[in-house]
């Protein structure tokens, strides 16, 4: 417990939330350390350090808002469960009608949506997923160009709940290493990457899906940015940052 207390860095700031979420991660890199055999495990706290609302990531150790890395290749700890949640941010021409909005929102709600052969089922407002708009004040100097004050924006925050529970599966199909602070699930070599794989395919449908959404709510956008913030980030060296920013931009 103290070695791993070590190689916590927090930036959180010192509210009840991140404290709990510092003093439940200390089990989480003991458990990893003590499998791997190997001190080199490591967590970085961000000011948005809090606890998680899933229940099995809680009680596995983990917490959010930071980034947790190890060294070793080909090894994975399932039980982070990683959902591939993520915001989209698009640039509007104008500011649509909120009636309008509503209305198409509740059309979607109730049509038959599908994505690479999977029922869609929108979860526009569930738990902490929004889809909101912006007129801003005033932009910065020095901001992107995609960022100016004569437009408005929009930001979809969602994840990809229709496939999320391959991933979620894993955590009952690895090695169980009993160690001094609890049990923990590991996933090594071809299993490993395996996993991988069925996180890449989750993370592509949970990008797509803000896509394809934001087009049926609004017609169309120019998209500026659609970033994982919590999800795996190395294939063969652990890398997963829980609510952090990440992944791709580019222009639509």
């Amino acid at each position: 417990m103290n070695l791993a207390e070590e190689r916590i860095f927090s930036l959180g700031l010192r509210d009840l939330s991140s404290v709990l979420s510092y003093k439940n991660i200390r089990y989480a890199l003991g458990k990893m350390m003590y499998a791997l055999e190997s001190k080199d495990v490591y967590c970085v706290f961000a000011t948005d350090a809090s606890i998680t609302r899933n229940e099995g990531r809680w009680l596995s150790g983990y917490g959010y808002g930071g980034l947790i890395r190890w060294k070793k290749e080909d090894v994975a700890f399932p039980e982070i469960r990683p959902n591939a949640c993520g915001m989209l941010l698009m640039r509007l021409e104008e500011l649509p009608n909120r009636e309008e909005l509503a209305r198409k929102a509740s059309e979607v709600n109730r049509s038959e949506l599908t994505l690479d052969g999977v029922e869609i089922k929108p979860d526009f407002g569930k738990g902490n997923h929004f889809f909101e708009f912006y007129e801003p004040l005033e932009v910065s100097e020095g901001t992107s160009d995609a960022l100016s004050s004569d437009a408005y924006f929009a930001i979809l925050h969602s994840s990809g709940p229709e496939l999320k529970k391959e991933v979620y599966s894993y955590a009952q199909k690895g090695e169980r290493v009993k160690t001094p602070l609890g049990k923990i699930t590991l996933l090594k070599g071809e299993k490993a990457k395996e996993y991988y794989k069925t996180w890449k395919r989750l993370e592509s449908f949970s990008k797509k899906r803000r896509e394809l959404l934001a087009e049926k709510i609004l017609g169309s956008y120019d998209l500026i940015s659609n970033f994982t913030h919590q999800g795996l980030f190395s294939k063969k060296r652990g890398q997963i940052r829980m609510l952090r920013y990440d992944g791709r931009q580019r222009q639509k």
